[in-house]
């Protein structure tokens, strides 16, 4: 059977009939395709002859069927499904469950590096995957970025499970030959090249160098051509990483060259959960002042503004809709007894109501806006300044804004950049600040994050901004501020939000 050229019927083993290729690589082609018998979506690899080995070697082909049916009995929810191997037209064709989405490499070369909160998450599911397959005997050999799968969801699968064998006699066979060099050299274990060795240990070296490039947007070995990038794995350590912050000492332990002295998977996760959290080392307790109210200038410090209402005289035209809102008058009297935090200080009352909806946490409920509807625990009280709209807790302890302004720059890490550049030039850049991350994130179309702490009124606190365009391209950026010390429990608030966020522009 010919799939390229004078295709009779473009069907594999009679009932896999192949619709269009949603992927190609140095072993191979993926398509997407139909399984006539059980009438779902699968994705068929078709293997390619390897470039440097004699077609006559058989006995590849028999193992990498051998291995994609051992493959087929894993069952967990970080790999990708292998439902069948078949030989036709004298080569394996394995087939596969379909999973819409894009691979990490093309997630990372088209939006940028990860937020390492996202890596972590994605770090943490790959290991499980890992985990379960080597538990069943199954190595992978071939963890690279372009393996690795992200679903619309945010799902991380680790895909290319069967082709193990294959990748293995491709690397074998061209890894001194750049012209035909197959597997790719920056995530080869060093034991590879020296001595042919792969192990569970190989895998977890292959994994540490996916997470490199996920959180830096490069490879761990940035070098010319795929034979230096060889050489460099054995001699050099890593190019320097810029990004990574808490997730540089797994990183670095699963880079490490022997593989005695490597990261096991039990200490890399635990790793990767202390970067997921973020948890910051204990700071000495010092007794908070007591609140007191604080004049318009300092009110809006952390947006590096004169006053809250110049902010947000400064924003861009456009957005925000028709909406109540009163603005508070100005004499201190009149000036609430509870002082939010600087990005929550919205100064007109809005009158909108939520309302009971299915689907959402205990006392939380919906609001229906004009630009947008979304979520917010029962308890908060809504309130505006210009076109964002604060969702605050009475106590003044957290809340969150959604902005229906886009942003100016298409490159929102680009404009969150700047912005935090604004706010440190200007006269009243906030107390102890510290940038977290300004990351891409994996949300809707061109998210972007930035993730920040500052000190006010005695606490420390903590606030994630994530800005995006909808579908439509309607741009929109919701922010989360909390105290820094309960911000693990304040993050599942955030997800809330934006797990039910709608635009209604």
């Amino acid at each position: 059977m010919a799939v390229d050229g004078g295709v009779e019927e473009a069907v594999v083993a009679g009932r896999y009939r192949l619709l269009r290729v949603v992927g190609r690589g140095g072993m191979g082609r993926v398509w997407q395709a139909r399984d006539e018998v059980l009438d779902r979506a699968v994705a068929v690899k078709e293997i390619l002859p390897i470039a440097g080995v004699a077609p006559g070697r058989t006995d590849i082909w028999e193992r990498t069927i051998r291995e994609a049916r051992t493959a087929a009995r894993l069952r967990h929810p970080s790999l990708v499904r292998v439902y069948d191997v078949q030989f036709a037209d004298g080569r394996p064709w394995i087939v596969m469950e379909y999973v819409e989405g894009r691979s990490l490499h093309a997630t990372v070369r088209d939006d940028g590096p990860l937020a390492v909160a996202a890596v972590a998450k994605a770090g943490l599911a790959l290991l499980d995957g890992l985990a379960a397959a080597h538990a069943a005997g199954v190595l992978h050999r071939d963890v690279t970025p372009r393996n690795v799968l992200v679903a619309p969801d945010g799902q991380v699968l680790l895909g290319d499970f069967g082709v193990a064998v294959f990748a293995e006699e491709s690397f074998r066979a061209s890894a001194t030959r750049e012209d035909v060099l197959l597997a790719a050299p920056a995530y080869v274990a060093p034991e590879r090249v020296t001595a042919g060795e792969s192990s569970p240990a190989t895998d977890l070296w292959s994994l540490g160098a996916t997470l490199y490039l996920a959180v830096e947007g490069r490879p761990p070995f940035t070098r010319p051509t795929p034979v230096e990038q060889l050489t460099a794995l054995m001699r050099e350590p890593p190019d320097v990483m810029l990004h990574a912050g808490p997730l540089e000492p797994v990183i670095l332990g699963l880079l490490r060259r022997d593989p005695k002295n490597r990261l096991s998977a039990a200490k890399a996760r635990t790793l990767l959960e202390t970067a997921l959290t973020g948890a910051p080392p204990p700071r000495p307790a010092t007794p908070a002042p007591a609140r007191k109210l604080i004049v318009a200038a300092a009110a809006a410090a952390i947006l590096g503004a004169g006053s809250v209402g110049a902010w947000a005289a400064t924003r861009p035209a456009g957005g925000g809709g028709d909406r109540t809102a009163s603005p508070a008058p100005a004499s201190a009297s009149a000036v609430p007894a509870v002082v939010f935090p600087a990005p929550l200080r919205c100064s007109g009352t809005l009158q909108v109501s939520g309302r009971a909806a299915a689907g959402l946490p205990a006392g939380w409920v919906r609001y229906d806006l004009d630009e947008f509807g979304t979520p917010a625990p029962g308890a908060f009280t809504a309130a505006s300044e210009g076109p964002v709209t604060c969702f605050r807790d009475p106590a003044g302890r957290q809340g969150f804004t959604v902005d229906p302004t886009p942003p100016l720059d298409d490159d929102r890490v680009a404009y969150w950049t700047q912005r935090e550049r604004q706010l440190l030039a200007g006269p009243a850049a906030p107390a102890g600040y510290r940038r977290i991350a300004i990351s891409v994130a994996l949300y809707q179309r061109g998210a972007a994050d930035w993730e920040y702490t500052f000190d006010e009124n005695g606490t420390r606190w903590h606030t994630l901004r994530r800005t995006f365009a909808t579908a439509a391209g309607h741009g929109f950026v919701v922010s989360w501020t909390a105290p820094d010390a309960g911000w693990d429990a304040a993050l599942d608030g955030l997800h809330t939000v934006l797990d039910g966020f709608e635009s209604r522009a």
